[in-house]
């Protein structure tokens, strides 16, 4: 990427260095400037000389009586080309006609010549025809009305002549002259006019093209490069004449302001373009910056143009264009050295107008030759660049098209997704409410325990659906947690087996489980995890089959030392899925049909997260299965092998030693601090008529205000609260009790908090928390946790 910068920086010196130096690079030389071509029906041995330092008020005579001043001038390239140049020039045209022909046809293949004198004289030096032209005579008013300029002459058969012309332009002076036969003439133009044709047209489609485009996807892109196809139109037009042929009203000094606006115009199209195509805003904002001053200063000189003289302006157009031209260099390195997307794109799109631009930019200060490539090359290459945009541009249409058909699937899927989850949601809370609101009438006394049990169950349900939605989300993020330890994967089958084997008798479905006697009795994973999946594979299993069997087949391999790949094949007789469910039964919410999940309910989240799981673990999940004739799932997993000598297993939840306090109270002091009233009330209906006295706080504040002031046995402490929170709270009390805290240990610190992930229980724990419990608790695990602390916490006791 060095080599890069010392390329680019030693091109901006170069460049900088020509652009302020604008030689004429003409040199006397013995030879005529000879201009026959027989092929082109042009005139034998005439030939051509100029005078560059004629007073710009000079007459003929004065340039008949200075023949000395008249040199042999040698231009590189067929044209001579005067470059950025605002002085009169006269140029002289010795002609031996030695041919029968007497009508011929000067031919000025120029159109940016703002004056133009012909003077046709006899060797006698008598004057015998004039002739005014230029860009500022209105284009109805020339003699051939042509873009060029054609003057029909009469040279009398076998005779010498010479010819003068007097030339002035507001810009570069190129002077391509040829004195041709009428027929050749309009040959010639014919085939100018074609060409210039062709790319009038193709950038004319390229405008309508993308201007349509505009409007189809309102895309800005559209229409910043609208304005750049209509600015180089109108370059294109100005410069090779077009645009007087068509508005031929027009003349005089408006003419060249006109040709003028067309460089500030092209810079601030390309400069709007570039810099939205590229998102400048987004990949440096330090170029997006260089180029909104440079739109800037672009407009203020298109504004001020009309208060400027020509040669001033000119000399501005030709330093905005070089800037305009580094700018997009600059741009296009860039792009390279940040690997930019498109980088390659706008290499392709700019390489050739702006090589072609560099061209003619020098060959208008006199640099480089007046050749085709440089009078017509830019013209080409914004042709070129037009196609090549445009069907860059359709196939980012064709992207947008592509991104809005996935943003509507999406929306389906959003869809579906609120439909599943508003039922899977208000079910339950459904029989919650209800059930709450009959105990709460009063009414069936005596049948509270079917209302509690419905309650529950939902609660479960409920419970259920929220820790899937969680798993999804962490599972999307990668943010999964995992544990190894020892585990029986032959019981937890057994026990899965067990949990559905009521239901499955209810359908009277038969149930097998075959365990290959060779695997290891133990593996090394994640308990929990590996539940998980058999849970909600198996699940699916038994929800969708009615009829038949549902078995469960565990094999394996031993691939290396106390390395096994073991596989579990979960395979029903229920309704099967077809080939297009089988294509989205992995994606989020999914269910086979609206039918499906009518008759069936559930989140369609288990099989997603499940397979997640399973990658993560290493291993594969794979489905086959047949509309009607039941599904099989199986799963591969890489496990260890567990040692005997093997440690037990860690446990799941982290907590640190217990501290060691008096365990003979009679009444445990309990300082619970919770937010939420309702919380509040839920413990202490736990703890009634247990021998547990509790003093509440609403937030780590008070509770903290409480530890200091009073004695305690067990802090049961919420960690999200406002002012302060349960972590604050609990560093807190451990930094006091570090000064003044009773001997033989901390109080102990239960967190109780929604917060149920791996990194929520290490924080507390890292807190200074004993413990990290989830919400919702059940009340016997409430109470086991207690008695982990106080083996003496006694419930139903008598007050």
């Amino acid at each position: 990427m060095q080599h890069v910068r010392s390329y680019a920086w030693n091109f901006l010196l170069l460049f900088l260095a020509l652009s302020a130096f604008f030689p004429q690079w003409a040199q006397p030389l013995q030879n005529p400037v000879l201009l026959n071509s027989a092929a082109d029906g042009e005139i034998a041995y005439t030939f051509l000389k100029f005078n560059l330092n004629a007073s710009p008020d000079a007459g003929l005579g004065e340039m008949q009586k200075a023949e000395q001043e008249f040199k042999n001038i040698y231009f590189p390239g067929a044209i001579p080309s005067f470059g950025m140049n605002m002085n009169v020039k006269w140029a002289r045209l010795d002609v031996d006609n030695n041919t029968d022909d007497e009508n011929w046809m000067l031919y000025v293949e120029y159109p940016r010549i703002k004056e133009l004198e012909i003077y046709i004289t006899d060797p006698a030096g008598r004057q015998s025809l004039q002739h005014r032209t230029g860009y500022q005579i209105p284009f109805n008013s020339r003699i051939v009305q042509s873009v060029n300029f054609i003057i029909p002459v009469h040279l009398p058969p076998h005779s010498a002549a010479r010819v003068y012309f007097r030339m002035r332009s507001d810009t570069a002076i190129s002077f391509p002259v040829k004195l041709m036969r009428p027929l050749a003439v309009f040959q010639r133009e014919g085939t100018h006019q074609i060409f210039f044709g062709l790319i009038l047209g193709a950038l004319l489609i390229m405008l309508a093209f993308n201007l349509f485009l505009m409007v189809l996807s309102r895309d800005r892109n559209y229409a910043y490069f609208s304005l750049y196809i209509l600015s180089s139109l109108f370059f294109f037009t100005t410069q090779q004449g077009l645009f007087f042929k068509f508005f031929s009203t027009v003349s005089g000094l408006t003419v060249t302001y006109l040709i003028q606006t067309a460089i500030p115009l092209y810079a601030i199209s390309s400069g709007l373009f570039l810099r939205h195509y590229i998102s400048l805003q987004i990949f440096s904002k330090n170029l997006n910056r260089i180029y909104f001053v440079f739109l800037v200063l672009s407009l203020c000189w298109l504004l001020a143009m009309s208060f400027v003289p020509p040669l001033r302006l000119f000399m501005g157009n030709v330093i905005l264009i070089s800037i305009t031209f580094l700018v997009i260099l600059g741009t296009l390195i860039f792009a390279v050295y940040r690997r930019i997307r498109l980088a390659i794109v706008l290499i392709m799109g700019y390489s050739l107008p702006v090589c072609s631009g560099l061209a003619y930019l020098f060959r208008v200060q006199g640099v480089l030759p007046a050749n085709f490539f440089t009078m017509n090359g830019l013209f080409v290459a914004d042709v070129f660049t037009s196609v090549i945009f445009s069907y860059v541009l359709v196939l980012k249409l064709r992207e947008l098209r592509l991104e809005k058909s996935e943003a509507i699937a999406r929306e389906e899927i959003k869809s579906r997704f609120l439909a599943v989850m508003s039922h899977e949601i208000r079910t339950p809370l459904n029989s919650v409410l209800g059930h709450a609101s009959l105990l709460k009438t009063g009414k069936e006394a005596g049948g509270n325990d079917r209302h509690i049990d419905a309650i529950q169950s939902s609660g479960q349900h409920l419970l259920h659906l929220v820790n899937n939605i969680l798993e999804s989300a962490r599972a999307d993020s990668a943010d999964l947690s995992f544990s190894s330890e020892p585990i029986d994967l032959e019981k937890i089958i057994g026990d899965i087996m067990a949990m559905f084997s009521f239901g499955a008798e209810e359908k009277n479905l038969a149930t097998q489980v075959f365990y290959d006697g060779s695997l290891p009795r133990r593996f090394i994973s994640d308990s929990g995890r590996i539940r998980q999946i058999l849970l909600n594979v198996i699940g699916n299993a038994f929800k969708f089959t009615d009829r038949g069997t549902v078995a469960v087949n565990v094999t394996g391999t031993e691939i290396g030392e106390s390395q096994w790949s073991v596989k579990i094949s979960i395979s029903d007789t229920g309704i099967g899925l077809d080939e297009h469910q089988m294509k989205h039964v992995m994606d989020p919410f999914a269910q086979a049909d609206s039918a499906v999940w009518r008759k069936y309910g559930g989140s369609g989240l288990g099989l997603t997260i499940s397979k997640k799981i399973i990658e993560r673990l290493s291993g594969v999940l794979a489905i086959h299965s047949e509309i009607d004739h039941g599904c099989t799932v199986d799963i591969t997993l890489p496990l260890p092998k567990a040692v005997d000598t093997l440690v037990e297993k860690q446990s799941e939840s982290l907590s640190v030693s217990e501290p060691e306090l008096p365990r003979d109270h009679k009444t445990i002091r309990l300082l619970l601090v919770d937010d939420n009233e309702s919380n509040r009330l839920l413990m202490h209906a736990f703890l009634e008529g247990t021998n547990v006295d509790i003093t509440d706080a609403v937030n780590g504040r008070f509770a903290v205000e409480a530890f200091r002031e009073g004695v305690f046995d067990l802090i049961l402490m919420d960690i999200q609260m406002p002012e302060m929170d349960g972590l604050e709270a609990t560093r807190i009390i451990r930094e006091i009790e570090k000064t003044s805290g009773p001997p033989g240990g901390g109080i102990p610190i239960l967190a109780l908090s929604g917060n149920a992930f791996a990194e929520d229980k290490m924080k507390s724990i890292e807190a200074g928390c004993n413990k990290h419990l989830v919400k919702p608790i059940s009340l016997n695990d409430f109470y086991q946790e207690i008695r982990n602390f106080y083996p003496n916490f006694r419930v139903n006791l008598d007050h």
